[in-house]
């Protein structure tokens, strides 16, 4: 795979990303964080739609992405056990229309012993390593 950080387009949306969303935690107006907390988790659902095995657990539980509304209807998002999404992979953990070679493969040790695998894409691993940002500044390490 190809450095990112040599595409313009993925650097200047790093850049922007790290620059907005490392200090936003205590920035941000309570009431400004709940309503972005609440956007957040809309759009994770609805992504998760597009996963073969969540979708089949929404339509099992009878529940749509617009059915939930923010944080305070997370008690419908559907839950699957880590043994459900080992038996799933690789194929119905990816969403559709997604190109799997633009993924990287993570696998964990797993608490249980029994490993679990999963899907990133560059981007996400990005944000991941700025929540890493956020979380040794809170603790006061430069």
């Amino acid at each position: 795979m190809a450095n990112p950080f040599l595409n313009p387009v993925f650097l200047s949306k790093a850049i922007k990303s790290y620059l907005t969303d490392v200090n936003r935690i205590w920035r941000i107006e309570p009431h400004k964080l709940k309503r972005f907390q609440n956007n957040a988790f809309k759009q994770a659902v609805k992504y998760a739609y597009t996963v073969p095995i969540y979708n089949k657990k929404f339509k099992e539980s009878n529940i749509h992405p617009n059915d939930i509304i923010g944080l305070e209807n997370l008690n419908k998002f559907p839950f699957i056990p880590k043994s459900e999404i080992r038996n799933a992979f690789p194929d119905n953990v990816i969403p559709r229309n997604t190109n799997e070679k633009k993924l990287w493969r993570i696998n964990t040790s797993g608490t249980t012993s029994k490993p679990v695998s999963f899907y990133r894409d560059t981007f996400g691993l990005f944000k991941d390593t700025i929540l890493g940002v956020r979380l040794l500044k809170f603790c006061g390490i430069n």
